[in-house]
This record gives C-alpha cells, structure tokens and sequence, in this order.
C-alpha cells in the first residue's frame, strides 16, 4: 500500500476545515429548539468569504454527520446534549 505524504499546507487546510465544521456545529447546538435559519448561516459564512457551494458543502456534512437535521429552512441540533443523555 502506498503511503501519501501530506504537506503543511494540506495540514493547514484540513485544520481549518475541522475547525470551521466545529464552529457551525457548536453554532446549531447552541441554538437549541429556536434552530439556525440557513439563510442566516449562509449569510454570516459569506461575509467571511464563503460561496454558496461551499456552504452548500458545509451545510452537507453537517447534515450527514446525523447531529444535525433540517426542517423547513433551519438546521436543528439533534445530537447528545452536553452534560445530559441524547436526545
């Protein structure tokens, strides 16, 4: 099996991407029953220079990570709460 050599920039970008799902993620949770309206996600993460493929992307793996739902227009934290039991 070949070994693949990641460099520090690859590194880097990796990083940033965990942190960025981190911070959306933490974001959803601490919304609680009121949700984060996608539009407003949306909007905060452009303003930080995000395109709408890769919200769009963001939004995808939240969602996949099964901690996160949509209904309607929001995204709602339906993983454990912190400090409880699941929901």
């Amino acid at each position: 099996m070949a070994q693949h050599t990641i460099t520090d920039s690859q590194k880097n970008q990796i990083k940033g991407a965990l942190a960025l799902m981190l911070t959306v993620t933490e974001t959803i949770r601490e919304a609680g029953a009121s949700g984060v309206p996608c539009g407003h996600l949306y909007a905060v993460l452009m303003a930080q220079g995000c395109s709408l493929e890769q919200y769009q992307m963001i939004e995808r793996t939240a969602l996949n990570t099964k901690l996160v739902e949509k209904r309607s227009d929001c995204l709602y934290w339906i993983g454990p709460i912190i400090g409880g039991g699941a929901r």
